[in-house]
């Protein structure tokens, strides 16, 4: 996030301020369970700037704004101009990979890579501010809950669609099976009735096949 510039050259130092205090609050107060807004009044003066900014360039600010600048400083940093699950996956990709390497420093932890263990922790808080970034446009895509159980197990997410047809034919046939049962008994009674009541059953039938709503009698 270092190397990201504002949209401004005039926003940078606001912007260094702010991202500073951001990953200092989230080392010391945030993973600590303070969800409070320390950074809230930097976050307002910065974002002072890049409206300021925007409407220098006649670009309209309106309350999708953030999602712009996001978008803008998405574009400054990638040429890509993939989908938007795309850039999500190279995001998550990129994440975790960090994610791992950090684990690695510090878990065989020495002096001499204090600055690398500061560039992987730079790194990481910087995808967790992308992927917080990108949030906002998934919003309409729904993720069922058992899937996540398969995730969580180490199993390929396709294994879930996979389980899911196949459970939906066996139920398919369930109730094909008890379809074909009402009918057959349906009919078994409609010939008993016959032979018991016959004008009744005639009545029946007739009314039966006079009721569109009713189907076949």
């Amino acid at each position: 996030m270092d190397g990201m510039k504002s949209l401004s050259p005039k926003c940078d130092r606001l912007k260094q301020l702010y991202e500073s205090c951001f990953n200092k609050w989230f080392a010391e107060h945030y993973l600590k369970g303070d969800n409070s807004d320390h950074c809230q009044p930097l976050f307002r003066i910065y974002q002072e700037c890049v409206k300021q900014t925007l409407l220098e360039h006649r670009i309209d600010w309106s309350e999708n704004g953030t999602n712009l600048i996001l978008q803008r400083m998405e574009n400054n940093d990638s040429s890509s101009t993939g989908s938007r699950f795309d850039n999500l996956e190279q995001c998550l990709e990129s994440f975790i990979e960090n994610s791992r390497q950090l684990c690695m420093v510090a878990s065989d932890f020495q002096a001499s890579s204090q600055t690398v263990l500061n560039q992987k922790i730079q790194a990481v808080l910087g995808g967790l501010q992308e992927l917080s970034a990108k949030h906002s446009k998934f919003n309409d895509i729904k993720i069922p809950v058992e899937l996540l159980d398969y995730v969580d197990a180490g199993k390929n997410p396709q294994l879930y669609t996979k389980d899911c047809i196949e459970k939906t034919l066996i139920r398919n046939k369930e109730v094909n099976g008890k379809i074909e049962q009402y009918k057959k008994f349906r009919a078994c009674l409609l010939n008993e009735l016959t032979d018991l009541f016959p004008k009744e059953t005639i009545q029946y039938r007739t009314i039966r096949e006079d009721d569109p709503a009713a189907g076949r009698p």
